[in-house]
């Protein structure tokens, strides 16, 4: 994976990466919460 250098990237490029950051983490969030659920049922 290539060096990213954050002071040469727009604001705009900085927000798009946290967004995508926080859509990584909300997708390993929702897919820990299933596995919990599948191992103790209501």
């Amino acid at each position: 994976m290539p060096v990213i250098n954050i002071e040469d990237l727009t604001e705009k490029d900085k927000l798009k990466m946290e967004v995508d950051q926080l859509k990584k983490e909300v997708t390993l969030e929702r897919m820990l919460i299933l596995a919990r659920h599948c191992q103790n049922p209501l």
